[in-house]
């Protein structure tokens, strides 16, 4: 390889390493610019957040709404809890009916044959 060809050679890799290095601060300037952005988006949802949450817990037609909420709650978890006792009851009910069944079956098969 002549001198010449070396120097070529030297001179285009220092021309893509410039490339790369005037790449890589654009994608970075893109990806500061981004997460700039979406900090300022966060502070401003947040900010909407926290001024929805203090109008809600502070005023008072909210209150009656969290209270009715609440009770609506309790309503919903006392039907829960009767629901799961009569659940408890067909429970029983479907075993005595089994039970019943299978000492019936013997008394059947037996008024066939006295039959037959």
């Amino acid at each position: 390889m002549s001198d010449v060809e070396l120097s070529q050679n030297v001179a285009g890799m220092a021309l893509q390493t410039l490339v790369m290095k005037v790449e890589r601060e654009h994608r970075q300037r893109r990806r500061t610019g981004l997460f700039e952005k979406m900090l300022s988006k966060y502070h401003q949802y947040r900010a909407k957040h926290r001024a929805v949450a203090d109008i809600y817990h502070r005023d008072p037609e909210f209150q009656v709404f969290r209270e009715g909420l609440k009770q609506r709650e309790d309503q919903l978890e006392c039907k829960i809890e009767e629901l799961r006792e009569k659940d408890e009851e067909l429970v029983k009910v479907v075993s005595r009916n089994s039970e019943l069944e299978v000492s019936l079956k013997p008394k059947e098969d037996e008024l066939e044959l006295s039959r037959g």
